[in-house]
């Protein structure tokens, strides 16, 4: 009896070591360099540079979706550059700029 209780340690011991050894799990990535890990990013791909907010986007990124019309991107831009603004994300200079830079773009066009 004593040793099928030796016999089935061993077995067990083998099987626990070859189950409960693994590789460290992967480091968290952010692919696109944004400060915002792949995990918890909404908008991957984001251009270099570009200050994102809390999810990875940045404001063109947020803007460039579903839109009508040129004149509906140029809002969205003033509208979440002010938001981004608010946060302490960007600079009043930054938010005039990427006003600018919407209005003279042909995204929505």
């Amino acid at each position: 009896m004593k040793s099928i209780f030796i016999v089935l340690s061993v077995v067990l011991s083998l099987l626990i070591l070859s189950v409960g050894i693994s590789a460290a799990p992967p480091a968290p990535t952010d692919s696109d360099n944004d400060g915002i890990l792949d995990v918890d990013d909404l908008c991957m791909n984001t251009e270099s540079g570009d200050v994102v907010n809390s999810d990875g986007c940045s404001v063109v990124q947020i803007c460039s979706e579903n839109l009508r019309n040129h004149g509906e991107y140029v809002s969205c831009v003033s509208h979440t550059s002010k938001y981004f603004l608010l946060q302490g994300l960007i600079t009043k200079d930054e938010r005039k700029n990427l006003i600018t830079e919407a209005a003279k773009s042909d995204i929505g066009k």
